[in-house]
């Protein structure tokens, strides 16, 4: 949410979600500066990145197959425009905590991402 008051209540509310299903089971929780803001308490957080222009073309191809009419500059420029007010937010800016491992996907599979988390999440086992 980009209103402050906006983002605290929905904050709020999926702190609580979480709070509670990690009492139960545990959980994983994605999502733009979700460690930080929502769950400081956990156990590991990381920090997904690419190159913008990387994750432009990997959106538009999604939005290819979905047939949606967008051409990749709009996807770029969306992009660019998004990570630009999350960064510079007041409440929450996007980025990395001081203890936040990054996986920067950029010449990387889903794959290779995923077992370099897997072994990160093993060693705080």
């Amino acid at each position: 949410a980009r209103d402050p008051e906006k983002q605290t209540c929905i904050n709020n509310m999926v702190r609580t979600l979480g709070t509670n299903a990690i009492g139960y089971a545990g959980m994983i929780s994605e999502g733009r500066n979700t460690a930080q803001a929502l769950f400081p308490e956990r156990d590991v957080a990381f920090y997904v990145t690419a190159d913008v222009e990387v994750r432009a073309g990997r959106r538009f191809a999604t939005y290819q197959q979905l047939h949606r009419d967008e051409t990749y500059e709009m996807v770029l420029r969306d992009m660019v425009d998004r990570d630009e007010r999350d960064k510079n937010r007041t409440l929450n800016p996007l980025g990395p905590g001081p203890d936040s491992i990054i996986v920067d996907t950029t010449g990387i599979s889903i794959d290779q991402a995923l077992t370099t988390m897997q072994h990160a999440i093993d060693e705080c086992a």
